[in-house]
């Protein structure tokens, strides 16, 4: 997903598909309880090298991965039509 991201920050479309579709897929075991965000925020800070509180991360969470995972869900609900 740290791949996706940077090449996505470079502009590179299939990695920014690809980081909402992890995104989507993170935000899945979260609901689903597979995944506590506490977890997903440890994970993030080891992948990253960040040490992001739990307000950092829930600030990080809301506004970034939502969003993307909403951007996946669109490209999921597009080819569904």
């Amino acid at each position: 997903m740290q791949a996706n991201y940077a090449a996505g920050q470079a502009g590179n479309e299939d990695a920014k598909v690809q980081f909402c579709r992890g995104a989507w897929k993170l935000s899945g075991w979260i609901a689903a309880g597979d995944v506590t965000s506490d977890q997903a925020r440890q994970s993030y800070n080891t992948v990253f090298g960040t040490n992001l509180t739990t307000t950092q991360w829930n600030n990080t969470k809301v506004p970034i991965l939502t969003a993307a995972r909403d951007k996946y869900q669109a490209i999921l609900d597009q080819q569904a039509i």
